[in-house]
């Protein structure tokens, strides 16, 4: 009985060890697109993770201290909104007309601009996150609290970073 258990265990492990091979060196789309698919979730981590981590490089003699802002921050757009849980973090989803201004909710540096994401290192350590904006300035690019950084693609998500850990963005923005 035990060796049967072993012959089976064995066969299941050589049918996932065949599969993985197909679908890593397949030439076929679907193979094709998963491998993209994979490759472009491992990126997206990776620069979510990267950007997040600049946090604990603000000064490295002095630890960062999270906490609220000295100045609350404002709303992203004008617009109505509704907090959201997306993957456990807190978020604010507003519904805009296309390109209406979406604006810097606090002093701070954009930090990474990719497709419609815009990530603001704000001057306190903390990390804004907007989803669905079109950036009109570059990265490095120094912003004032209410300034017009970019345009909205239609649907705007806000996400809030303190010390690597989501928070409520709500309880930082005054409105």
């Amino acid at each position: 009985m035990l060796k049967n258990k072993r012959a089976v265990g064995a066969i299941v492990l050589a049918f996932f060890v065949l599969c993985g091979c197909f679908f890593a060196f397949s030439p076929y789309k679907t193979a094709v697109k998963l491998r993209e698919g994979v490759r472009l979730g491992i990126e997206d981590d990776f620069k979510i993770r990267e950007s997040i981590g600049k946090v604990f490089l603000i000064d490295a003699e002095v630890p960062v201290s999270g906490g609220v802002s000295v100045e609350s921050l404002i709303l992203p757009v004008n617009a109505d909104f509704k907090e959201q849980t997306v993957l456990g973090d807190k978020v604010i989803c507003f519904e805009t007309e296309r390109l209406a201004p979406v604006f810097a909710v606090a002093d701070g540096k954009i930090e990474n601009i990719t497709d419609e994401k815009i990530t603001l290192r704000h001057n306190d350590g903390m990390l804004s996150v907007y989803n669905g904006a079109g950036c009109l300035l570059s990265k490095g690019a120094t912003v004032k609290r209410g300034e017009h950084i970019a345009y909205s693609e239609g649907k705007i998500t806000y996400k809030l970073y303190d010390n690597c850990v989501a928070v409520d963005p709500l309880l930082y923005i005054s409105h």
